[in-house]
C-alpha cells in the first residue's frame, strides 16, 4: 500500500468519524429541544417512542457491576483494610523510632502491602491450578 493510499484512507476515516460526531451532536441538540416541550397527554405512539429515544440518548443507563465482581471487590477491600489495621497495630506495639502517626501510617501501608501480595499469590496459584486442570 502506498503512502498516498494510506493518507486517503486516514482522511476518509477522519471525515467519517467527524460526520458521525456531527450527526450525534445534531440528534442530541434536537432531543434537548424536544424533551422539555413534550406533553404525554394526547401524544401518539410515535411521539412516545421518540421521547423514550431522546431520554435514553440524554440520560444513558450506567452498567452495573456483576454481583460476583461486587462481592470480590468488597472482600478485597475488607482484607486490605483488615491487613492495614493489623499492620498498624503490630507496628505500634513494636519499638520504632518516630511519632505515633508515623507508626500507624507505616503499619497500615505494610499490612495492606502484605495482604495485596497474599491476594496476588493466591490468584496466581488459582490460575495455575485452573490452567493445569482445564
Amino acid at each position: 500500500m502506498s503512502v498516498s493510499t494510506t493518507i486517503a484512507i486516514s482522511a476518509a476515516t477522519s471525515a467519517n468519524l467527524a460526520a458521525q460526531q456531527a450527526a450525534a451532536a445534531a440528534a442530541r441538540a434536537e432531543c434537548i429541544a424536544y424533551v422539555p416541550n413534550y406533553k404525554h397527554a394526547g401524544a401518539t405512539l410515535e411521539q412516545i417512542q421518540y421521547y423514550a429515544y431522546c431520554a435514553e440518548k440524554l440520560y444513558p443507563k450506567h452498567e452495573e457491576m456483576p454481583h460476583d465482581q461486587v462481592v470480590l471487590a468488597k472482600l478485597a477491600l475488607i482484607l486490605i483494610l483488615g491487613g492495614g489495621v493489623f499492620g498498624a497495630y503490630k507496628m505500634f506495639m513494636e519499638p520504632f523510632g518516630g511519632d505515633v502517626l508515623d507508626r500507624v501510617l507505616l503499619g497500615f501501608i505494610a499490612g495492606a502491602v502484605y495482604v495485596l501480595i497474599g491476594l496476588l499469590l493466591a490468584a496466581m496459584v488459582f490460575f495455575a491450578i485452573s490452567f493445569l486442570f482445564s
